[in-house]
């Protein structure tokens, strides 16, 4: 067999990744067969399965030397390049147009929106599950909320509820006078008057 030049090897290589990736259980022949379909002929079934051996060995040493910080900068990247591609379908544009690609349809449309949301949702995951923000579950604000509106706070919400009509005046309440002392009766409730 003649001797295959690096650059030519790696083209095989990589037209053999991409065809085990698809299907990892492929056989030697199916594979040979695939990669005649994609021009590059290969009779010699020793070579290939060396070729096979040779890049499960590359791949395992590049996960094992891998960070997960340089991971997520990798996921990062390809994911700006698919999110740009995906934004092009989403919110088609005149410039699209000259180019002459076709319109999206909505549901295209819709579906790329979906799938930048779901992309950035999935890097944030990654970025938390990494550290990289600081997590306050449940203690967002709990405290704030749950403190009781002081009185004039809330006299002072149904004056402005009253003053922009959300409440007619006639709907307004009242103070009680007991014993000298004035009692409020209003509660937190918003109250909606139909019109």
């Amino acid at each position: 067999m003649p001797k295959i030049l690096k650059p030519a090897e790696e083209k095989i290589m990589r037209a053999v990744r991409d065809s085990i990736v698809i299907d990892p259980l492929i056989s030697l022949r199916s594979l040979q067969d695939v990669l005649e379909k994609k021009g590059i002929k290969i009779s010699n079934l020793h070579y290939l399965s060396k070729l096979i051996w040779k890049i499960n060995k590359d791949l395992s040493t590049q996960v094992d030397r891998t960070e997960i910080t340089s991971r997520i900068a990798q996921l990062k990247e390809r994911q700006r390049i698919v999110a740009d591609r995906l934004v092009r379908i989403a919110f088609y544009t005149d410039d699209l147009k000259r180019d002459g690609l076709p319109p999206p349809s909505y549901r295209d449309q819709i579906m790329a929106m979906n799938a930048i949301i779901k992309l950035d949702l999935a890097i944030l995951g990654a970025e938390m599950d990494l550290g990289i923000f600081e997590r306050h579950i449940g203690t967002v604000g709990i405290e704030a909320r749950s403190k009781p509106l002081l009185p004039e706070q809330k006299q002072r919400m149904l004056e402005a509820l009253v003053n922009w009509g959300i409440i007619p005046k006639e709907n307004e309440p009242t103070k009680n006078i007991n014993n000298g002392d004035k009692a409020d009766t209003t509660t937190t409730a918003i109250v909606v008057a139909k019109q």
